[in-house]
């Protein structure tokens, strides 16, 4: 049995960077490692293409590949532990104790 790749912009960015070697990449053969239709992984894309993180090209502008902002985007590293962006809202510490009781 293979396993998929988790469903993650994490996920699909890391993918399609590992891939970008082969220029544009077919809507098919990204969502295959994901267990998605293609539909669903053109949902997807177009949602990565909103943050500048993908783009269309190729034959027929059928295809897709990472950009610059993508790959900026997982050099940064800034991601939840299930593969979302963080917001420059998300905090990474938490408060002690103590900091609870001063924070009232």
């Amino acid at each position: 049995m293979t396993e998929h790749l988790k469903v993650s912009v994490l996920g699909i960015l890391s993918w399609l960077k590992e891939h970008q070697a082969d220029g544009y990449t077919t809507v098919e053969a990204i969502a295959t490692p994901f267990a998605l239709n293609q539909d669903q992984m053109k949902r997807n894309l177009q949602w990565l293409q909103g943050y500048e993180c993908v783009k269309r090209g190729g034959p027929q502008n059928a295809a897709w590949s990472i950009t610059d902002q993508g790959l900026a985007r997982l050099a940064e590293g800034k991601f939840s532990s299930s593969g979302a962006f963080l917001t420059h809202f998300h905090r990474t510490e938490t408060f002690t104790d103590g900091d609870r009781d001063r924070a009232r």
